[in-house]
């Protein structure tokens, strides 16, 4: 049909946008794209899975040069981004499965932030597993390095924290009772946030939308002594008596008597999981 055609040259992102911008029912339309989204990123994931062990060079979807490897090796494929976990990705979390396992923690954190029902917006997202591997998938945004206007994109070298970013930042927070805190980046550059240090906040110039992307750590991680890749669940967090900082046991939360409180605060909250909400849930 015509509509067809017409939703069909629109990119990833512009359709997934709407149908959260549209009054009318969404599941439909949300089901229907997510089903293409899944058609069109699948063939790609599998022939990179299945050429995992070939040299870059012999590869269809050999890795791109793209910001950061902390997400993995990355590339773009028809207005699509995917990043895998690699060998350095793998050494910085302690080996795949935990690399991986941050991959669900974006998403995860990405539906959290979709429910607030703010003017915040995430990429379409989709989180593969085939052969045991883990492949994260994102519609491309139009955003590039001039439109950030909240966090950080080179690991605390440049920390930005524009008012009206920062208010809707901190509507975010309020809503997923996330605390207010200080960080630290580099060269002694410090300032108070919401939310964690590397999620970054952009203001399109193309279409006016505010985006959020690298949400994995938004919620706290669980204490060292746990699982340092573990992050605790959205409901959780909902439900804590105080709000919960996003850097607790990380580098970019000092060593002040704030951060010492923080991380506290997040033990306690793991306290109250093992001895009260998983016990209620098991009777």
């Amino acid at each position: 049909s015509l509509a067809t055609a017409v939703e069909e040259r629109l990119t990833w992102n512009l359709r997934f946008q709407r149908i959260f911008e549209s009054l009318e029912d969404q599941t439909m339309a949300l089901t229907r794209l997510m089903q293409d989204f899944e058609d069109a990123v699948l063939p790609v994931i599998k022939t990179v899975v299945d050429e995992v062990t070939l040299p870059d060079c012999q590869k269809t979807f050999a890795p791109q040069q793209l910001l950061g490897i902390g997400g993995g090796a990355k590339f773009i494929h028809e207005d699509v981004f995917y990043k895998f976990v690699d060998t350095r990705t793998a050494r910085i979390y302690g080996g795949e499965t935990s690399a991986g396992k941050v991959y669900g923690a974006e998403l995860r954190a990405n539906c959290a932030i979709l429910r607030c029902c703010l003017p915040l917006y995430v990429p379409l997202s989709m989180v593969v597993t085939y052969k045991g591997m883990r492949v994260f998938a994102c519609a491309m945004l139009p955003i590039s390095t001039s439109t950030l206007m909240y966090g950080s994109a080179d690991v605390g070298g440049v920390i930005r924290t524009k008012v009206y970013a920062r208010h809707l930042t901190g509507q975010l927070a309020q809503a997923l009772n996330l605390a207010l805190h200080r960080v630290h980046g580099k060269g002694g550059m410090s300032t108070r946030m919401y939310g964690p240090i590397d999620m970054e906040g952009h203001h399109s110039k193309k279409d006016g939308r505010y985006y959020l992307l690298d949400t994995a750590r938004l919620f706290p991680v669980f204490p060292p002594s746990y699982h340092r890749y573990c992050v605790l669940r959205p409901e959780l967090v909902a439900t804590n008596p105080i709000p919960l900082s996003s850097d607790v046991f990380s580098r970019f939360s000092g060593s002040s008597t704030s951060s010492t409180q923080h991380n506290k605060n997040t033990t306690a909250a793991v306290q109250r999981l093992l001895d009260q909400v998983l016990p209620d849930l098991a009777r």
